[in-house]
């Protein structure tokens, strides 16, 4: 229950910042995003859309199947996942399988990998938020 919580919870944060920072009022931008998510799906290789699917897959199958079952696919995918070329999407969704094992140390040490690579306020917030299920201080 409290991780599912906090998923939920991160998810909102993560869309209140998202929403803090873009302009709705700006119609260009937002047809720029569009071709841009557009482009970036396209440099995706089929490796790496397999894979995504599969992940995509085992988390549809969160409503139908137990829990354990299902965190023990994603255990099992996460070589594979971490065979993705496209590092955003590999570390999107290595973080989120991370986080669902409870595999807090490993979560922290890529998180503070993006965070030398490219810092951002999510990164550092989600740092805390590591930090505080690792009880570092």
């Amino acid at each position: 229950m409290e991780k599912k919580f906090l998923l939920l919870s991160m998810f909102f944060c993560m869309l209140s910042l998202a929403a803090c920072n873009n302009s709705t009022d700006n119609l260009q931008s937002n047809v720029v995003k569009k071709v841009d998510h557009q482009t970036q799906k396209k440099q995706l290789s089929k490796h790496d859309q397999d894979i995504i699917e599969q992940y995509n897959q085992i988390m549809r199958s969160f409503a139908d199947e137990d829990d354990k079952v299902v965190l023990t696919k994603l255990k099992n995918l996460i070589p594979e996942v971490k065979q993705i070329e496209n590092s955003s999407s590999r570390n999107m969704i290595i973080m989120d399988i991370y986080l669902r094992l409870e595999m807090y140390q490993e979560a922290y040490d890529l998180n503070e990998n993006e965070l030398k690579n490219k810092p951002t306020i999510l990164k550092l917030q989600y740092k805390c938020m590591l930090m505080d299920k690792l009880h570092k201080d």
